[in-house]
């Protein structure tokens, strides 16, 4: 299943937008259920698999989310928070849309082909190919591309500690994703998968909680999802941008494979 691909641009308005320290707080390793990788990647994995049977799979969600982003070197953190859509396509690219309310309205959205991304304040959209960023694997949101398959560009381990805690309760686990191929803008991240999909206590069937992103400089970028909805009905015009009068259209300087995109 082909998931959305998140091109550099995005991911500086992610690591931009938010703060990372406090959203969740590590229990101690003794105190924590063992449990494999294998476990987990299979859970995980489960409803995006192409034969993933009608009552599991997954092929579209909607949620809300928080992001949290810490700059380390400035030792500065950064709230953000808005909503997510992704429709996941068989044979081609994901459709998505990511709209921030939080620190600033922005707009990021593709129709699996183009993508805009949409800057109110600054009265501007950047508009490219989605096809550009399909072979570039050097972006923190990679994991969103391999949901059916995640050692296809990560070696998964579980990290110590192996679970998030809140207080005295044991919350999400963990499972660690670090690149294969070395990237410029992530050393690993972490997703949280929820404790009540793996007990049999989930009562609802989106198996991400959330998901943090760790960068070579130590910067953290943390996504938090909530009230996800999966396979939910969503029309053409969501996953489409029609640029409003007077707005500056910034373009990529085209490359010698890169057509020009009206």
């Amino acid at each position: 299943m082909l998931t959305p691909r998140v091109p550099r641009k995005l991911l500086c308005l992610l690591c931009a937008c938010a703060l990372s320290a406090g959203l969740w707080t590590p229990a101690p390793s003794h105190a924590a259920t063992e449990i494999s990788v294998a476990t987990l990647q299979q859970k995980l994995q489960a409803p995006f698999k192409s034969d993933a049977p009608s009552q599991l799979a997954i092929t579209s969600f909607r949620a809300d989310f928080d992001q949290q982003a810490h700059i380390a070197s400035l030792k500065r953190s950064k709230d953000g928070h808005g909503k997510v859509s992704v429709r996941f396509n068989a044979d081609a690219p994901a459709a998505f849309r990511w709209d921030y309310l939080e620190p600033e309205v922005q707009h990021i959205i593709s129709n699996g082909k183009k993508l805009w991304v949409y800057l109110p304040e600054s009265n501007r959209v950047m508009i490219s190919s989605i096809d550009e960023h399909l072979n570039d694997g050097d972006d923190p949101l990679l994991f969103l591309r391999s949901l059916d398959n995640l050692d296809r560009h990560f070696k998964l381990s579980i990290p110590d500690p192996p679970r998030s805690q809140s207080g005295d309760q044991l919350g999400d686990y963990l499972l660690t994703l670090t690149p294969k191929q070395e990237s410029t803008y992530m050393r690993n991240l972490t997703l949280h998968i929820p404790a009540g999909l793996i007990d049999g206590t989930q009562p609802e069937r989106f198996p991400l909680a959330g998901v943090t992103i760790l960068d070579p400089n130590g910067n953290t970028t943390v996504l938090r999802f909530n009230q996800a909805k999966t396979n939910t009905a969503s029309v053409p015009e969501e996953f489409t941008f029609r640029v409003p009068p007077g707005v500056e259209i910034v373009r990529p300087e085209p490359t010698a494979s890169q057509t020009q995109m009206d």
